[in-house]
């Protein structure tokens, strides 16, 4: 298993949690493929009117956020854009 089909995995689990917090903190690297699942999570999560909060900060993944142009969809939650899944499980 990969590591984004990893990251999928764990992230499905959560769409239906009603408070989802991602931990970046320990973040340092992330692929495109990564920062699309992130970005179809919050998308998913948004349309079902529930917020995706993020814990600590990466530096990796606001670039990629930049670079990509998802920083919006990112952070869309009212906090800065990361990534690693945390509501008591992290992919």
């Amino acid at each position: 298993m990969t590591g984004v089909d990893a990251l999928q995995a764990q992230l499905a689990h959560l769409l239906g949690r009603r408070l989802v917090t991602l931990d970046v903190s320990r973040l340092k690297r992330i692929d495109t493929a990564g920062m699309q699942l992130l970005a179809a999570f919050v998308r998913e999560r948004a349309m079902h009117d529930r917020s995706v909060q993020w814990r600590g900060e990466s530096a990796a993944l606001s670039m990629a956020a930049q670079l990509l142009g998802l920083s919006a969809v990112l952070g869309s939650s009212k906090q800065p854009p990361g990534a690693a899944a945390r509501d008591g499980h992290t992919p």
